[in-house]
């Protein structure tokens, strides 16, 4: 493996930190680390600038304040020296690019992470420069090496199974991607009209170039208007296997015919990897549904694509849509708000006819004339037992999920299910499904809570299902959408348990 190391670093020569890097850190990624260091010589105060090592008479600087340097002009923080800098410490990460030192088609990338310490004498105070990661963009064989340690020996190196932007342990760390060194590195090279400046930022142009090594075709996506194709797939969201990466030509990528590609252009607004798969289910068939009613399905059917995903197993898409609507519109503001509450519903009755050994391929079974009441009457035939396998493997999710979701005001709490029994009880003096979901909780397939009155604690209220940190459903009494006062308490629970979780992943 060392052999093989020394093969991979010989694309980066033997500086490693040259001096265009030095430049870099001083001038960019350590910029904010500029102060004059203030003194008393009698009555008068000194200054010294730690940019341009010059030191002068001040008229009288504040401690913590901005200020210009005399000499050099540069924006810097003023600190009494006499103040403890026992922890004043800067510190930055950076991504540089270069030209591979033997591959004219290779460009190559150091991940770099320097600090500066004023700990001590800050007249003496230098950047210290720590490599943590290695990057070869090559064609077909993108390759990371990945610092196992602080030091910067050959030893502390192994070769990465992915390419991923590295990240350092501090909120104080500063995270820069110079972007120039990459304009200069891709001139006359495979990644020269890659449409890298697409994705900007550390964490953005390192997914991508290892991407685009891979799947050079994903240039033609980004220039046609499908960078959000891209973008789904380097974060690693959900999409819907509706594209083939490896397809040689933008219409094996998005599996479309001219006529398809032309018209997913000529669409305005998002174009989602769950719009794309809804869309070329859609040309398969033979009633087609146009783009507006696509649409309003995608926006229904992302919160649980699953079930969705389950009921095309035995109709069209066509099929499937005419019927959710006209369910949607029998109950509206009944029991059902909006497309989703049919799909979880219809899917939830399919399982049921199946459990009860009913012939689904007829349509009068499929598709009942009111799905409610059918569903209604398919929950009183199946029995749901308990199970002890389950109930351990409730028993070992129950903390993780209360310690995530657990929520409580004046009037309702929200908890996790504890076992079976419960679940099966919960389901059964409220009149639906939640005893089929036992299985599907216990394998952190979806997670069951129950929200209770405090008055009545024991008392099964309402079941909420949240999956892929999304509530998917709340039903009361026979399927019973929650009203004004409990919305109210979802509401909360959404902004503070889940909202504000995903603004912190986000930031």
């Amino acid at each position: 493996m060392e052999n093989k190391i020394k093969e991979y670093l010989k694309h980066f020569g033997k500086e490693i930190i040259t001096k265009e890097i030095e430049e870099y850190a001083v001038e960019e990624a350590l910029k904010h680390s500029r102060y004059i260091f203030t003194e008393r010589r009698g009555r008068k105060q000194y200054g010294y600038c730690t940019y341009c090592k010059n030191e002068f008479e001040t008229d009288g600087l504040k401690h913590k304040k901005s200020s210009v340097c005399p000499h050099c002009r540069s924006e810097v923080q003023v600190r009494a020296s006499g103040r403890g800098r026992k922890y004043m410490f800067d510190e930055s990460y950076f991504v540089y690019f270069e030209k591979s030192k033997i591959d004219k088609d290779v460009i190559i990338a150091k991940g770099i992470a320097a600090d500066k310490s004023y700990k001590g004498d800050y007249k003496e105070s230098t950047i210290r420069y720590y490599i943590k990661a290695l990057y070869i963009f090559e064609i077909n064989n993108p390759v990371m090496l990945i610092n196992q340690y602080w030091g910067n020996d050959i030893e502390n190196f192994r070769k990465a199974g992915s390419i991923y932007p590295v990240t350092i342990n501090s909120i104080n760390c500063m995270y820069l991607t110079n972007l120039n060194s990459l304009d200069k590195a891709v001139e006359n090279t495979p990644y020269n009209y890659s449409m890298y400046r697409e994705y900007t930022g550390v964490s953005g142009i390192i997914k991508y170039l290892g991407f685009y090594s891979k799947y050079p075709k994903i240039e033609d996506l980004t220039k046609l208007g499908f960078k959000e194709l891209v973008i789904a797939k380097l974060w690693g969201s959900q999409t819907y296997s509706s594209v083939n990466w490896k397809g040689d030509t933008v219409f094996k990528m998005l599996k479309v015919n001219r006529a398809g590609l032309k018209e997913l252009r000529g669409l305005e607004g998002r174009k989602s990897t769950l719009f794309i798969k809804l869309y070329q289910l859609n040309s398969k068939e033979k009633n087609k549904l146009s783009l507006e009613e696509l649409k309003k399905l995608e926006r229904q059917v992302e919160r649980d694509y699953t079930s969705f995903r389950y009921i095309l197993r035995y109709t069209s898409l066509y099929k499937a849509n005419k019927y959710i609507n006209k369910q949607e519109k029998a109950y509206v503001n009944k029991f059902y708000r909006g497309l989703l509450g049919v799909i979880t519903d219809w899917k939830d009755y399919i399982e049921d006819c199946k459990k009860l050994k009913m012939d689904i391929t007829k349509e009068s079974v499929l598709f009942p004339k009111d799905l409610y009441k059918a569903h209604q009457n398919t929950i009183k035939q199946v029995k749901y037992q308990a199970d002890k396998l389950l109930d351990e493997k409730m028993k070992k999710r129950e903390e993780a999920i209360n310690k995530k979701y657990y929520f409580e005001d004046k009037d309702y709490i929200i908890r996790a299910v504890k076992n079976t029994k419960e679940i099966i009880d919960e389901g059964a003096t409220l009149h639906h499904c939640v005893g089929g979901y036992a299985d599907k909780h216990a394998k952190g397939e979806t997670n069951i809570l129950f929200i209770r009155e405090k008055e009545n604690i024991d008392k099964p209220y309402y079941t909420m299902e949240i999956k892929n940190n999304r509530i998917v459903q709340v039903r009361g009494f026979k399927n019973e959408d929650p009203g004004k006062k409990l919305n109210k308490f979802i509401n909360k629970f959404k902004a503070l348990k889940i909202e504000k979780v995903k603004s912190k992943k986000i930031a």
